[in-house]
This record gives structure tokens, C-alpha cells and sequence, in this order.
């Protein structure tokens, strides 16, 4: 019997990331920078992946919390403590504010290395309110 595969057949594990809709899960380059975007992350944030790839980890944030240094105060923390956990006030594309619970995983090549981030998000507006 011949058996064929798509790409997404070939690779559980992306079938399984782009199958999470109820999540938003990316990564961020080292310097803060998201650098890959799951369908989960375009739901509850509101972008389509052509239009946040290579955008500041700081577009979901407030003024406020950007200018008092808080996304990359985050990632510093993810960074030395190999992770981050938090609840708070997020932004959707066009400025909607939402809240999220988020966890920030600093990632490592085998010889060490930081090579970015993983992050995972959820919209608990409901829970919250």
C-alpha cells in the first residue's frame, strides 16, 4: 500500500501548533522580536502573521507599560529564570485591550545558546470580569 503525506502530515508537531486555536502560541527572536505566529495567536491577537512578523514584542503592551520598560523586563526574567508567568493587560491589533494570561519560555540551542523565545497566550477577559 502507498502512502502519502502532506507537509503537515510529516510534521505532527506543526499539525499540532497550527491546529491550537484557543491559544496563541509564537516566538520571539532574541531581541524581542516576533518570529513565527500560529493561527491560535492571530484569533486572540488580532494579526494576520505578514503583518507581526518582525514587529516589537511591545505592540501588545500599553504606552504606559512600554515606556516604564515592561516587555523587555520580561523577557529578562524568562531569560535568567528559563521562564515567566503572568496575568495582565494586553493589546489586540488596533489598540482593543484584553486579559491575558501569558508565559514566556526562554529557548537554548544544544550548546546553550539563546536563540529567543516561546510564548503562550490566553484571553481570560471572561474569567476575569
Amino acid at each position: 500500500m502507498l502512502v502519502t503525506s502532506t507537509p503537515l502530515s510529516a510534521d505532527p508537531f506543526r499539525l499540532l501548533v497550527e491546529s491550537v486555536t484557543d491559544f496563541g502560541m509564537f516566538m520571539l527572536d532574541p531581541a524581542g522580536n516576533v518570529s513565527s505566529w500560529n493561527p491560535g495567536a492571530g484569533k486572540i491577537l488580532g494579526y494576520q502573521s505578514e503583518e507581526i512578523v518582525g514587529r516589537s514584542v511591545s505592540c501588545f503592551h500599553t504606552p504606559r507599560d512600554t515606556a516604564a520598560g515592561k516587555p523587555w523586563r520580561g523577557l529578562q526574567i524568562a531569560l535568567e529564570e528559563g521562564r515567566l508567568e503572568e496575568e495582565g493587560l494586553w493589546l489586540r491589533n488596533g489598540g482593543l485591550p484584553f486579559w491575558a494570561v501569558v508565559t514566556i519560555n526562554a529557548l537554548h540551542d544544544p550548546l546553550g545558546i539563546h536563540i529567543g523565545f516561546a510564548v503562550v497566550c490566553r484571553d481570560s477577559t471572561e474569567r476575569k470580569f
